[in-house]
């Protein structure tokens, strides 16, 4: 399946990496390695992640990252990335449907 990088996922993957290589080289290319096979995975296994509050989207977590998708016309959009480690996990409450 292809994969494809919505505008906010691909500007948060160059953001991270700037920020990384400014501390250190190898952890932006460590980093950008990470997130080449977190996709190339998806591609082939595109239900890795687990459904998400959102209906018809899938969140996989890897390395300390949470990367948002979801299969559109037959291709795996990646819509969001974001660190797992420094933001909370859930931001809507004990509410997962936002129907409150």
């Amino acid at each position: 399946m292809r994969v494809r990088f919505a505008p906010e996922a691909g500007d948060y993957i160059k953001q991270e990496s700037t920020y990384l290589r400014q501390h250190s080289p190898q952890a932006a290319a460590t980093f950008l390695a990470r997130m080449r096979t977190a996709a190339r995975d998806l591609a082939s296994f595109s239900a890795a992640g687990e459904e998400f509050a959102v209906t018809g989207m899938r969140r996989l977590i890897r390395h300390g990252y949470r990367i948002n998708y979801m299969i559109e016309d037959g291709e795996l959009w990646i819509v969001g990335v974001s660190s797992s480690i420094n933001t909370p996990l859930s931001t809507s409450g004990d509410d997962p449907d936002y129907e409150s």
